[in-house]
C-alpha cells in the first residue's frame, strides 16, 4: 500500500530529498558552516531549515536519525519563534511516525502542524496537514474520518489552485474506495490522477499513480494490466532511489504474482520487500510481505515456512491495529477539537469586544452629531429671535417715527396753512409763513427717509 508517499509530494520545498547521497553531504557541510556563524535570527532559521531537509531525506533510510534532526530543528524554530519552521518540523515528525506505523504520534504531530498553519493563515500548510491526517485515519481503517479529511484537503487545494495537491487528495479518496471494495470508482479516480501527473511531467506522481492503478487492476483480476502498471512504477522509483517506494512496489507485485499463481516469482519479490522493510522497521510492509510469503509457501505445501511467516504476520497484525491506538487517536482528536473550540471562542470574544467598541464609538459619534445639531438649532433659533427682536425694535422705531416724529412737522404744516392769508399771498408775513412751511416739509421729508431706511436697511 503506497499511502505514506503522498505527503512527500506536497512539499516542493523538499524536492532535494530525491537526489543522490551527495545532497546529504552538501547539507551537512552547510550545517557545519552555519553552526560556526554568530548567533542571530538568520542563523537559527537557516539551521532549522537545513535540519528539516536532512530529516526529510533520512525519513526514507534511517528513521531514528530523521527524528534526531527534526527534534533539533523544532527546538531551534521554537526558540526563534519561527512559525513556518515549527510547522515543517511537526510535519516531518508526523511523516516519520506515520512511516513507522505509530499512528497516535503521527496524528498528534499532524494536528499540531494544522493548528500552527491555521494560526499563521498558511493555506497550503492547512491542506497538507488535513491530507496527512486523512492518511492516518485511512491506515487505521477509520474510513469516514479519512474521507472527511481528504475532502477538506481537496477543497483547500482547489481554493489555492494547486492541481498537484488536488491529485494527492483524490488519490487518498481513491484508496478509501479501494478498501471499501468499490474498485471501479477507485480506478476512475486514479486514472484522473495519472492524467494530472502526466500533464505535469511529475515522475514521482506518475510512479505513484501507476502503482495504485496496478493494484486496482490486480483486484479486478486483470493481472497483465496490473503488472504492466506496477513495473512501470517500480522502474521510476528505482531510478529515483526511493527505497521505501521500491519496498511497497515489490510487495504489491508479489501479491499480484501470487493471485496469478506465479508462486516462485511471488516469493522472490516478497523477499525483496521483507528484508529492507525489517531493516527500516516498516511494520506495515513487514506484515504485507509476511502474509504473501505465508500464502505462497502454503500453496507450495512448505508448511515449515508457511507457519514461520504466518506467526510473523500475526505478530505485526496485532501490533498495528488495536484498541489502544484507536483510543489514543480518539483522545487526541477530542483534545484538538476542544482546543480549537476554545480558540474559536477567544476569537469570538475578541470580535464581540471589537463590535461593542465599534458600537460605542458609533453611539459617541452620533451623540456628538446630535449635540452639534442641537447647538446649531439653538444658535439659529437665537439668531432668529435676535433678528425678530431687531425687527421688532425697528417696527417700534418706525411706529415711534410715525406716531411722534411725523406728527410734529405735519401739525406745524397744518397750523401754518391755517393762518396763511390766501388773499394776500405776496404779503411779507405770508412769505415768512411759506418759509416755515418749507422747513416743516423738509423735516417731514427727513422723517419719511428714516422710516424708509428702517424698513429697507440694505
Amino acid at each position: 500500500m503506497k499511502l505514506n508517499v503522498y505527503l512527500f509530494l506536497l512539499f516542493l520545498y523538499f524536492s532535494s530529498i530525491y537526489r543522490a547521497e551527495a545532497q546529504i553531504d552538501s547539507l551537512k557541510k552547510q550545517l557545519q558552516i552555519i553552526e560556526k556563524t554568530p548567533n542571530s535570527l538568520h542563523r537559527d532559521t537557516s539551521l532549522s531549515l537545513i535540519l528539516d531537509k536532512l530529516s526529510a531525506y533520512y525519513t526514507r533510510i534511517e528513521a531514528d536519525t530523521a527524528i534526531i534532526y527534526s527534534e533539533k530543528a523544532l527546538k531551534i524554530a521554537q526558540n526563534a519563534d519561527w512559525e513556518i519552521g515549527i510547522y515543517q518540523s511537526y510535519i516531518n515528525l508526523g511523516n516519520i511516525y506515520l512511516q513507522r506505523n505509530d499512528y497516535s504520534l503521527a496524528l498528534e504531530y499532524y494536528l499540531k502542524s494544522l493548528a500552527v498553519a491555521e494560526q499563521m493563515s498558511y493555506g497550503l500548510g492547512v491542506a497538507i496537514s488535513l491530507n496527512n491526517s486523512g492518511i492516518v485515519y485511512q491506515e487505521q481503517k477509520m474510513y469516514p474520518e479519512a474521507i472527511s479529511y481528504y475532502q477538506q484537503a481537496f477543497r483547500k487545494f482547489e481554493q489555492l489552485g494547486r492541481k498537484g495537491g488536488m491529485a494527492v487528495a483524490l488519490t487518498g479518496m481513491a484508496e478509501v474506495y479501494k478498501f471499501q471494495k468499490d474498485f471501479k470508482k477507485a480506478l476512475e479516480y486514479n486514472l484522473k490522477v495519472l492524467n494530472i501527473r502526466e500533464k505535469a511531467n511529475s515522475k514521482v506522481g506518475i510512479a505513484i499513480a501507476s502503482h495504485n492503478i496496478g493494484e486496482i487492476y490486480g483486484e479486478l483480476g486483470e493481472f497483465k494490466k496490473s503488472l504492466d502498471y506496477l513495473f512501470k512504477g517500480l522502474k521510476i522509483d528505482e531510478e529515483l532511489h526511493l527505497k521505501y517506494e521500491v519496498i511497497t512496489d515489490n510487495n504489491v507485485i508479489a501479491k499480484v504474482l501470487y493471485k496469478s499463481k506465479q508462486y516462485s516469482q511471488s516469493i522472490l519479490y516478497a523477499q525483496k520487500a521483507l528484508e529492507p522493510a525489517q531493516k527500516a522497521h516498516l511494520k506495515d510492509e513487514i506484515k504485507n510481505a509476511a502474509e504473501t510469503l505465508y500464502l505462497n509457501h502454503k500453496m507450495l505445501n512448505d508448511n515449515t515456512n508457511a507457519l514461520k511467516f504466518h506467526e510473523l504476520f500475526d505478530s505485526y497484525e496485532d501490533s498495528l491495529f488495536n484498541q489502544e491506538n484507536i483510543l489514543k487517536i480518539s483522545n487526541l482528536e477530542k483534545n484538538f477539537a476542544l482546543s480549537k473550540k476554545q480558540h474559536e471562542l477567544e476569537v469570538f470574544q475578541k470580535e464581540n469586544e471589537k463590535q461593542k467598541l465599534q458600537q460605542n464609538l458609533i453611539v459617541a459619534i452620533l451623540a456628538i452629531v446630535l449635540l452639534v445639531a442641537i447647538i446649531l438649532v439653538v444658535y439659529l433659533r437665537n439668531k432668529n429671535q435676535i433678528r425678530q427682536l431687531k425687527h421688532d425694535e425697528k417696527l417700534a422705531e418706525i411706529a415711534f417715527l410715525n406716531s411722534h416724529q411725523t406728527r410734529a412737522p405735519l401739525a406745524t404744516l397744518l397750523g401754518l396753512l391755517s393762518v396763511i392769508d390766501k388773499e394776500k399771498i405776496q404779503d411779507e408775513e405770508n412769505l415768512k409763513i411759506i418759509e416755515m412751511i418749507k422747513q416743516a416739509a423738509k423735516k417731514l421729508d427727513e422723517v419719511i427717509h428714516q422710516i424708509g431706511r428702517k424698513t429697507n436697511p440694505e
